[in-house]
């Protein structure tokens, strides 16, 4: 699946260098993803803590006209977030999810001159997993005093395919060689990345179940984030 992924990549960039007679800009980016999960155990939303984590790629602009730019922006980025309550049939129980993906926003930026040099973007976010973990807290739990924090892998009720969209602003300072840019942007998941599986506890513990099902339906979750972005541009 990750072949596809990169067949999409590849040929994003062919289409954006086809056009001979277009400006072309490629750059790095980098920063830090707030990232939090839209939670629902048995239909019930559940809170999620936002955990920072350093995200990080490759940019490729194509000047579609005076106004508007396209922009494709591989990148790795890590996911999740801490949810309360999140096992089923259970109280008090914190679950930090931690998943790492390669994303592929595909943008729509706006490229006409202003007095502060401010553009805007949107458009859809591609994304493809690699991994997922978790840590399980039960120390809020009657019985959490005695009980260690969980660990288990994440891949097994995790879809592989994550489907969104982003939107956000930034602004450029242009030098003689480069463009130094600083972006906020917000990503939203359209999709349920939680699917029907088993989850194996670790370490085993007597009277704490190894196995915990999840099902889809009733345990479902969307990503999303608030990024803070910062990079630099070379023209071609």
């Amino acid at each position: 699946m990750i072949s596809k992924l990169v067949s999409l990549i590849v040929g994003i960039l062919i289409f954006l260098f086809s056009n001979l007679n277009a400006d072309y800009h490629v750059g790095a980016i980098g920063g830090i993803n707030f990232a939090d999960l839209d939670a629902y155990v048995e239909g019930q939303s559940k809170k999620a803590e936002a955990l920072p984590k350093p995200c990080g790629g490759l940019l490729f602009d194509i000047d579609l006209s005076e106004y508007f730019v396209l922009r494709c922006e591989p990148m790795y980025i890590p996911k999740g977030g801490n949810i309360i309550d999140a096992i089923p049939d259970s109280d008090d129980v914190e679950m930090e999810i931690s998943c790492s993906y390669i994303e592929l926003p595909i943008f729509f930026k706006t490229n006409h001159e202003n007095p502060l040099n401010l553009y805007f973007l949107c458009g859809p976010v591609f994304s493809y997993l690699l991994e997922c973990d978790a840590e399980i807290d039960m120390s809020n739990s009657p019985q959490g005093e005695e009980l260690p924090v969980f660990s288990t892998d994440l891949m097994n009720v995790t879809k592989n395919f994550d489907f969104g969209i982003g939107i956000g602003w930034g602004f450029k300072v242009p030098t003689d060689k480069l463009d130094i840019f600083a972006e906020m942007r917000y990503t939203r998941g359209l999709t349920n990345a939680r699917k029907t599986g088993l989850i194996d506890l670790k370490p085993e513990v007597e009277g704490i179940p190894d196995l915990i099902e999840f099902n889809e339906n009733d345990n479902r979750y969307a990503n999303q984030g608030l990024q803070l972005l910062m990079g630099i541009t070379f023209t071609l």
